[in-house]
């Protein structure tokens, strides 16, 4: 975000000096509006994840409101993470879409990372396949973050 606001400042500087500002700064407004989009649609991202956590914070929570295991809410919350259970064990085992359906059906969708895992099983079947226009996709879609956990990645290669 940083360095997308300093190349628009300095197109817009240099629309002002330049033969042709209104060209310049039509291409700054190009990349302040695409900059504006990238935004709205990792604000959208972070409100998602949020709920998500806030679902699975709750789904805890109501463990420690149940004095024990006699209580009838107790077997609800049990079959609950059964059925979280079931369908971490289905992504894992590569099953996205028996996963993804489970979920839908027990109402689960924000307690599990569906999408996450059917990613990761895509990409890692596209690697399977001597393909790696995917995961290189993915890579530089979230270098920002590989950096925060100390992986460096180049076109030449992941190391850390």
């Amino acid at each position: 975000m940083e360095r997308e606001r300093d190349t628009i400042l300095a197109a817009l500087k240099a629309g002002v000096s330049s033969s042709t500002p209104l060209a310049s700064l039509d291409a700054a407004l190009a990349r302040a509006e695409a900059l504006k989009a990238r935004l709205q649609d990792l604000q959208t991202e972070e409100a998602n994840i949020h709920a998500a956590q806030r679902a699975r914070i709750e789904h805890i929570n109501v463990l420690h409101t149940i004095p024990s295991v006699e209580d009838p809410r107790y077997n609800e919350w049990a079959q609950t993470r059964l059925d979280r259970l079931l369908v971490d064990y289905l992504l894992r085992s590569g099953y996205g879409q028996s996963a993804a359906q489970l979920a839908q059906v027990k109402g689960i969708e924000k307690l599990v990372d569906v999408e996450a895992f059917t990613t990761c099983h895509r990409i890692a079947e596209s690697l399977r396949q001597g393909r790696t226009t995917e995961a290189l996709a993915w890579c530089a879609e979230n270098r920002q973050a590989m950096r925060k956990a100390g992986v460096s990645w180049s076109r030449q290669g992941v190391c850390g």
